[in-house]
């Protein structure tokens, strides 16, 4: 097998892109393997996004051996060439009904959700608390087998098996993605980052109080497929 010679560090380069297009290639999600403190810990080099996201390439660099080397070898001289805007993506949030919504209702609602059969990719994490007091409500980031209008994406979720029980009606759903760019939509890494609890330091305590929430009610921080 021929040896791997991992790409050298370079600030300019966007590594969470690389890291996008690889996972996106081969539906193979293996970002949250290494929680970027231990990484950190163990580098020696200061704290820095971009390094860390380079040492993830590293790792996937390493994971393929396990694949097809030569295909993979290929992939990452091609990366920078590449932009994660390239695949369909959205950033959801389902809004519950606070008058019939419970925790249990809710994680199994966002479950059927996720295994629809559009996408191909699917985080999502159940919130509760935000600066204007309580509001129960779902966060998805999808990835699309092919490419839907928004408001069918809408209509499907609304008629998930579960969902109007807790939902009152499809406009309590909010679509953003490059299909239907907002007035604050923000690049996929921003959504990336959200729905795993990295916020703006405003936003914190309600993150800490949505961890705490979920611990009591058994769910999870995040669920990924």
């Amino acid at each position: 097998m021929s040896k791997i010679i991992f790409p050298p560090y370079e600030a300019g380069i966007n590594y969470f892109k690389l890291v996008c297009d690889y996972e996106n290639k081969y539906n193979s999600h293996e970002y949250d393997r290494y929680p970027p403190e231990i990484v950190w810990a163990s580098s020696g080099k200061p704290i820095d996004d971009k390094f860390f996201h380079w040492l993830h390439c590293n790792n996937l660099y390493k994971y393929s051996k396990v694949r097809n080397l030569k295909d993979q070898i290929e992939l990452f001289d091609n990366l920078n060439k590449k932009n994660t805007e390239d695949f369909l993506w959205a950033f959801i949030t389902v809004g519950w009904n606070e008058q019939t919504v419970t925790p249990k209702l809710m994680l199994q609602a966002s479950l059927k959700i996720q295994k629809l059969k559009y996408f191909n990719y699917c985080d999502f994490v159940l919130e509760k608390h935000r600066e204007n007091g309580v509001h129960h409500h779902t966060h998805f980031l999808v990835k699309f087998n092919e490419k839907f209008p928004p408001s069918k994406i809408i209509g499907w979720i609304f008629t998930t098996d579960g969902v109007k029980k807790i939902c009152r009606e499809a406009n309590f759903i909010d679509y953003l993605g490059p299909q239907k760019p907002k007035k604050h939509f923000e690049p996929y890494e921003v959504y990336f980052d959200y729905v795993r609890g990295r916020k703006k330091a405003a936003k914190l305590p309600y993150v800490e109080s949505d961890r705490v929430w979920r611990g009591e009610n058994k769910i999870e921080d995040l669920y990924s497929l």
